[in-house]
């Protein structure tokens, strides 16, 4: 019995998971449809809610947008103010500037010309100062040339002897002088010197190891003093002591320097053995082989060597006289004035248009 009624049990058992089955499937249909239209509704609102936003954010951007335009228009309207008001500063400060100019180019032209004309005054008082120069120098030059010729004439009766020693006179020097004469020159033993004068040149005395002052020797009369001179070099090497001795004539100091001026001239001559002489005040007469020549200045006597074929060492020349200093620095009358003037006046006009090219309409 009770197996029957097991039987009878699990017989029943299916039908019950069918019927959970179908409840289960129910509920979930049910579930489903819920959520449909709780989603359908959560759809609806977004919508909404983002239609809502945008429009906000679209007022938004348009109220930024007319601020940012009326801000921009308000920077504008500055920004063109001020360059406005800095290009009037501008062109006020350029136009002073350029009036400056012009003002400063105007009175520089006017001390152009008025200091060319004053040039053009100076050179034309030059031109008259430098031939009143020209002729007071030729005529102190002429006077000169009397004055050392006058010096020369009253120095005729002098003799000057060169390398006596210091202090060899002792207390008397004419008488020195006299005695030395005549034991050296021996034609004028018994001859009346006549001496009037005699003393050292003028100046400070030297040092013992530098070369003593010559002695000037004044003779009452001009032929004892010839007489003297001609024994003296006919005699060529007189000594006293252990120095050489000379005598010569009693120059002005002029006259000494244009004699100095044949130096290398007598020097060079002496190196070829050529005879010469130099005769007073200041000449020079060589012995060529084809006859004597005389030279009245070392000038002339070198240039007419340089045409024989002589070779003259080159010397330092001294400086120039007075008068060529004079003739070189005096002033020189400029040429084309005129077209000096153009040339200025046209630099000054481009200088001009080129200052109104900056200049605003």
């Amino acid at each position: 019995m009770e197996g029957g009624k097991n039987k009878k049990g699990k017989g029943k058992q299916p039908e019950r998971v069918e019927k959970d089955d179908i409840f289960e499937s129910e509920v979930e249909a049910m579930d489903e449809e819920q959520v449909d239209r709780n989603g359908g509704q959560c759809a609806e609102l977004t919508a909404v809610d983002m239609e809502a936003n945008i429009a906000i954010i679209r007022a938004d951007l348009k109220s930024m947008v007319s601020e940012v335009k009326s801000e921009l228009g308000i920077f504008r309207d500055s920004i063109r103010d001020d360059l406005k008001r800095e290009l009037t500063d501008i062109r006020e400060e350029i136009q002073h500037k350029l009036g400056e100019v012009a003002s400063d180019l105007k009175a520089t032209t006017e001390r152009l010309c008025e200091a060319e004309s004053r040039i053009a005054d100076m050179e034309e008082c030059s031109v008259d100062f430098k031939e009143a120069l020209s002729q007071s120098l030729q005529a102190q030059e002429r006077l000169q040339l009397k004055l050392t010729d006058l010096e020369a004439r009253s120095r005729r009766n002098n003799v000057r002897i060169y390398g006596i020693t210091e202090g060899a006179e002792e207390n008397n020097i004419q008488q020195f002088i006299a005695k030395m004469i005549k034991e050296e020159l021996q034609p004028l033993a018994s001859v009346e010197l006549g001496i009037q004068r005699c003393h050292r040149a003028l100046g400070p005395k030297p040092p013992r190891e530098a070369q003593p002052r010559s002695v000037v020797v004044y003779f009452q009369e001009f032929k004892t003093k010839e007489l003297v001179l001609h024994s003296a070099w006919k005699k060529r090497e007189i000594y006293y002591g252990e120095r050489r001795i000379y005598f010569d004539h009693d120059y002005p100091a002029e006259t000494l320097v244009k004699r100095k001026a044949y130096a290398r001239i007598r020097r060079l001559l002496r190196e070829k053995g050529i005879r010469f002489q130099t005769p007073p005040p200041a000449k020079l007469r060589v012995f060529f082989d084809s006859g004597p020549v005389t030279y009245e200045s070392a000038a002339a006597a070198e240039e007419d060597l340089k045409k024989r074929g002589f070779s003259l060492e080159r010397e330092s020349t001294a400086a120039s006289g007075f008068m060529e200093k004079t003739r070189k620095n005096t002033w020189q009358r400029a040429a084309k004035t005129a077209s000096t003037m153009a040339s200025t006046q046209s630099h000054q006009e481009r200088i001009k248009e080129r200052l109104r090219s900056f200049q605003r309409p």
